[in-house]
């Protein structure tokens, strides 16, 4: 009587296992940088799309939105220029005046903070991005996110005047520059 082997042996598991540890070990040190780029890139796609609704808000309504970054803005407070490490907040700001108050001001919008060892630059524009009733920005803003500091795999964004936001893409400028 002939004997069938039915399943897999423990060396063939043993061989499957140890090829897929060398082909692991071989392409995951390689998705570092990818994971840099995408999280430069959705950093931006954060910020870009904070703008725009912060620019609907401003003409559907025909008030003044801001959009800065505020160190506490549960508790409100004016706006800083540590866009790295101040959360990035879109509010009506019914005084004009540059400062969130919980009392007289609406909050629309908190984005959330950037990696800890991102950098991001405003390399363009004043420290708040202010809108008015007819949509338009203060003035030009360019921002740069760089991955843990670093100048490759940087993704940046450009604000006109009119209110109108493009990525720039990635590496086109680096930290600092303009």
């Amino acid at each position: 009587m002939k004997y069938v082997q039915q399943g897999i042996t423990l060396l063939e598991i043993m061989v499957a296992v140890a090829i897929l540890g060398i082909v692991s070990a071989i392409t995951l040190p390689n998705l570092s940088p990818m994971l840099k780029a995408e999280r430069a890139d959705n950093f931006i796609d954060e910020l870009s799309k904070t703008v725009k609704y912060a620019r609907a808000k401003a003409t559907t309504t025909d008030e003044f939105v801001v959009v800065c970054p505020i160190a506490t803005p549960e508790a409100g407070g004016a706006c800083s220029s540590d866009w790295e490490n101040d959360p990035i907040v879109a509010f009506v700001d019914k005084g004009q005046d540059l400062n969130l108050s919980i009392t007289n001001d609406m909050l629309i919008r908190v984005m959330s903070l950037p990696n800890r060892q991102d950098t991001v630059s405003q390399n363009k524009g004043s420290t708040a991005i202010t809108i008015d009733g007819q949509g338009r920005v203060n003035q030009e803003h360019q921002f740069v996110i760089c991955p843990n500091g670093e100048s490759d795999n940087t993704s940046a964004l450009q604000i006109s005047v009119s209110g109108n936001t493009w990525k720039l893409g990635r590496n086109v400028l680096t930290c600092g520059s303009v």
